[in-house]
């Protein structure tokens, strides 16, 4: 086993309890040592025991379940992505670890809302009642007559 990182791959910290069991089954290894995860902000280091006890869940410590959670390990780091490192040449191991990784595919914008006649329709008809409730309210309030309602007075 070499220091040096064969591969690795940025993902969230929602996928770090997945990677563990799908690297164990596929490698036939049930413990692999050749994987860690860091912080991409502040380098916390969660080793391959802690990725399985997080894919168990069971016997959690304190960062364990901040984790799980979905925050960083770290109390005061605010990130959510951890870059896990595999440090074992298997191209099988690669593709499961690359299945992981999040890409960031960029939404064209949208294109400015246009006002249909519909809702032109709608938007004015909507005035046009609050308007008529105003005036009516306002005959009210003056003791007026409401035309159209009411008889015109005939002095």
């Amino acid at each position: 086993m070499s220091d040096q990182p064969f591969f690795s791959v940025q993902v969230p910290i929602s996928a770090l309890a997945k990677i563990y069991p799908s690297l164990a089954a596929s490698s036939g290894i049930a413990f692999p040592e050749f994987l860690e995860a860091k912080c991409i902000c502040c380098a916390a280091r969660l080793t391959a025991e802690d990725l399985k006890q997080l894919a168990e869940q069971e016997g959690l410590t304190g960062r364990l379940e901040r984790v799980r959670f979905e925050y960083c390990a770290r109390r005061t780091c605010e990130s959510r992505f951890y870059r896990v490192t595999l440090r074992e040449e298997s191209l099988e191991l690669r593709t499961i670890l690359e299945s992981f990784q999040v890409t960031l595919v960029q939404t064209p914008a949208k294109p400015p809302r246009v006002l249909s006649f519909g809702s032109a329709l709608r938007i004015a008809c909507l005035l046009f009642a609050f308007a008529y409730v105003l005036f009516i309210l306002h005959h009210l309030y003056y003791g007026e007559r409401i035309p159209l309602w009411q008889k015109r007075h005939f002095y």
